[in-house]
Parts: structure tokens; C-alpha cells; sequence
């Protein structure tokens, strides 16, 4: 938007000095009203919350609990999570179950060898 503004002083167009300040008026009152309204989402936060990492999620401590997150074992002892509507994978270690995976359910899942490395394959019932 202050590109499109600024467009005819880039070019060099002759543009009357009305016109230009309507711009610039018009510009500076979308810019407040951005502004203002960051303002008020942010205001109930210390600055430093938000200003060197993003905010967290307000349930973020409770999806984050291991202990309650289901999961099933697989061969070797590895223990595979399984996302569901209480907590996230994006929370859990590494071998994590989406439950947005269409079509296939986590017991399904088997390991290919007896390492990870190995990769899964999927059995169908």
C-alpha cells in the first residue's frame, strides 16, 4: 500500500500537491488503524513475550504432558505417539502418529526391520 503511494514520487509523474497529500493522509490513517489495533491484541502481554519469540498457545503446557499422550509400542521397545484432539505432535518426540492421516489407523503401522532406519510399513486389515 505505501508502494502505491509513493508510486508517482518513484516515477517522477507530475502530480499535483493536493493529490500527493491526499495519498499520504489517506496511507498514514490505514497504517493507524493497523497499528492501534496490534496495540490492543498485544497489550495484555509483557513486551518481551512477543517481541523476540512469537506467543504460545494458551494450552500449549497442557499438550505438552508425555505421560498422558497416548502412544503404542512397536518392535524393539519404540514407542510410537498418536496425536489426538488433546495433544499435538508437534509437542511430542520424534515417531508421532497425525490422526489427519486418512485411511489408516496407528495400530497399522509396523515397523519394516528391527530399526528405525529401517522405516514402517503399513498391514492392512
Amino acid at each position: 500500500m505505501i508502494a502505491v503511494v509513493m508510486l508517482p514520487v518513484v516515477n517522477k509523474l507530475m502530480v499535483s500537491k493536493k493529490l500527493m497529500l491526499l495519498n499520504y493522509s489517506v496511507a498514514v490513517i490505514i497504517c493507524n488503524n493497523y497499528i492501534i489495533k496490534t496495540i490492543m491484541v498485544l497489550s495484555p502481554y509483557p513486551v518481551f513475550s512477543y517481541l523476540i519469540k512469537p506467543l504460545m498457545q494458551v494450552d500449549y503446557f497442557k499438550r505438552n504432558v508425555l505421560k498422558s499422550f497416548p502412544k503404542i509400542a512397536l518392535t524393539n521397545g519404540v514407542v510410537m505417539f498418536i496425536d489426538d484432539e488433546t495433544h499435538n505432535c508437534i509437542n511430542a518426540p520424534l515417531l508421532c502418529f497425525p490422526r489427519h492421516f486418512p485411511g489408516i489407523l496407528p495400530p497399522q503401522i509396523k515397523m519394516r526391520g528391527n530399526k528405525i532406519e529401517d522405516g514402517f510399513k503399513t498391514i492392512n486389515k
